[in-house]
């Protein structure tokens, strides 16, 4: 280790710390929304006992998958540079796997339809969306995080319009319960301290909706696609590793690989008393929707993580536990906490020159 490397760990520590500063106000406030529920002690156990059965936690077949493209449905075309921006649409075909929690999901009628928006360069083939394509250019298909549903918050987030000019063609895949997937403008239902089967469902649709999405653009041509998630998205993308190959490569930032501090039960408003029994019961249900528990499917080479050292709001430890544990080789390790970072520039280095190995970026 070098005097300049020794040098640097005080620092970095220090930007650790001031970076985490926004992760404790954000943590606060999850805790400053949550709403009672009316549940017995005996349901909740009840309920999270469907996910231990063997065929989830022996045989890794938590996830389930479309296997045909969906009906897309443009909701708007809209000239943008020389290309167009499009909305679409598309019902979400996901089924709960646990029978007891399926009225609660499908009482939020907005989630049942999905959203993606696909900004593209001009081409010669002038057929409608939902008709099979052959654009030329790769594709980045962008996934992204808590409560950063909105178009305009993620195109700013994702750069879309850099990506764009540098020649791909974007698409954006619009989360379970967000935007104008969500029940509420004010509250989020995706991660329910209070509602643990309802949180897994959740990502069990995020995951089966990805999916569907990535046939969809399949199914319109594009041969080449790669997709990049933060965040919550960065989960998304890191499990999406898991039960597919399709993706020339993954880029996965800042994941939110584990929830046990958001949804401690401990934290949550329930109406009967909280033992390391509950707990325990309820951190193992989490572990099917964790990656650490699962291996990838795609060859490791094609998959790329950035992580923030003080994150408070997807802890550094898990992510860096779960990398080891695949033995991620290609990743990027900053000081600093989930928004703020000590080397703000250092995320895009490694992402445009990501795209410029896979050749989606010139040099």
């Amino acid at each position: 280790m070098t005097l300049h490397s020794l040098a640097r760990k005080p620092l970095e520590s220090v930007f650790n710390e001031i970076g985490a500063i926004p992760d404790r106000i954000m943590n606060a406030a999850f805790v400053a929304e949550r709403k009672p529920r009316a549940v017995t002690r005996q349901q909740w156990l009840e309920e999270l006992a469907f996910y231990d059965q063997p065929e989830f936690r022996s045989h890794k077949r938590f996830f389930q998958l479309p296997n045909e493209a969906p009906a897309f449905t443009t909701l708007s075309c809209k000239p943008w540079h020389e290309g167009e921006a499009l909305l679409m649409s598309y019902p979400s075909r996901y089924q709960t796997r646990n029978p007891a929690v399926q009225p609660r999901l499908e009482q939020h009628e907005e989630n049942r339809t999905g959203y993606l928006w696909l900004w593209r360069h001009p081409s010669a083939d002038t057929n409608a969306p939902q008709r099979p394509s052959a654009p030329q250019r790769p594709l980045v298909l962008c996934v992204h995080g808590f409560r950063m549903g909105k178009p305009a918050r993620a195109k700013a987030m994702f750069k879309v319009e850099k990506l764009f000019k540098a020649g791909m063609d974007v698409a954006l895949f619009i989360q379970p319960h967000h935007w104008l997937r969500s029940s509420s403008r004010y509250r989020q239902y995706f991660f329910n301290a209070e509602d643990i089967p309802l949180t897994i469902e959740n990502v069990g649709q995020q995951i089966h909706d990805l999916h569907s999405c990535v046939l969809g653009l399949k199914a319109l041509g594009y041969d080449r696609l790669g997709l990049i998630g933060g965040s919550l998205g960065g989960l998304a993308v890191t499990l999406y590793a898991t039960v597919s190959e399709i993706p020339d490569f993954i880029f996965s930032v800042v994941p939110a690989i584990r929830f046990d501090t958001h949804l401690d039960p401990q934290r949550a408003k329930l109406p009967f008393q909280v033992d390391n029994t509950l707990r325990e019961k309820t951190f193992q249900a989490l572990d099917l929707i964790d990656p650490t528990f699962y291996s990838s499917k795609m060859d490791l080479s094609r998959f790329a993580v950035v992580y923030h050292q003080g994150d408070r709001i997807n802890a550094a430890e898990a992510t860096r536990v779960w990398a080891e544990r695949w033995k991620v080789q290609n990743i990027t390790s900053l000081p600093g906490g989930h928004w703020w970072v000590f080397d703000g520039q250092a995320r895009g280095r490694a992402w445009y020159s990501w795209l410029t190995q896979h050749g989606y970026m010139k040099p």
